[in-house]
């Protein structure tokens, strides 16, 4: 920024020395004071976002309610498909349970629809976390596991590339493909914003509301366990 500055500096005074107040150079210097000041506070308020601080403020009171660290330590995400729950672990204690407002019927692809070979059950991880224009903030669960893929090779339901492509994936800390028989994509997120039409392709996966996944997106990092149970 302070090259920026020092450049534009240069180039206003050889105008200047050279008598050029014309209405260029003011266009120019409306432009780059807009630009600038528009860029300092995009970083202003992205640093300083109300639902980050007013999240963060609610998660820190948690763990001083609980008496453990902030950010939570040893975190684990627990959800109950049949009673619509999310439990945030922090060790073996439990720091909230947050409802869900929608759960994924766990015998269907989240992509398509179509039927999965088994349950979407187990235990898995986060492995990717994103702030969404779409979803508000999303947590992406590392499905398939390493023993679904090993299960779907061994019954004949997926062929040895998919195989290798998910454990590949598994082994380099990445999140698993979504080209598989197996299907994938399975998030837990806010509410959508978008004023985009629904894509009836997709399920929603694990849906809750934009302040409750504010608070998992804090507490939680990418790699803490996910444990899905019906």
């Amino acid at each position: 920024m302070c090259r920026l500055w020092e450049s534009f500096k240069k180039w206003w005074w050889s105008h200047e020395l050279e008598g050029l107040y014309s209405v260029t150079s003011l266009i120019y210097l409306t432009l780059f004071v807009v630009v600038v000041g528009g860029l300092m506070l995009a970083f202003y308020l992205l640093a300083a976002s109300p639902t980050n601080v007013h999240a963060e403020t609610r998660v820190r009171a948690l763990c001083k309610a609980f008496s453990v660290g902030f950010p939570p330590p040893d975190t684990r995400l627990v959800i109950r498909l049949e009673n619509r729950t999310a439990e945030l672990y922090s060790g073996n204690t439990l720091l909230k349970t947050y409802p869900l407002q929608h759960a994924i019927h766990t015998s269907l692809n989240p992509i398509d629809g179509s039927p999965l070979p088994y349950p979407l059950v187990g235990t898995y991880t986060i492995c990717r976390k994103a702030v969404s224009g779409k979803y508000h903030r999303v947590l992406m669960v590392s499905f398939p596991s390493p023993a679904d893929a090993e299960r779907a090779f061994k019954q004949g339901l997926i062929e040895r590339h998919d195989y290798d492509k998910i454990l590949r994936a598994h082994r380099e800390g990445n999140c698993p493909p979504i080209n598989t028989p197996l299907g994938g994509a399975v998030l837990i997120h806010g509410k959508s914003v978008s004023r985009e039409p629904h894509d009836r392709r997709r399920i929603e996966a694990f849906l809750l509301s934009n302040a409750d996944i504010e608070e998992l997106f804090i507490a939680l990092k990418v790699g803490d366990p996910v444990v899905i149970v019906p």
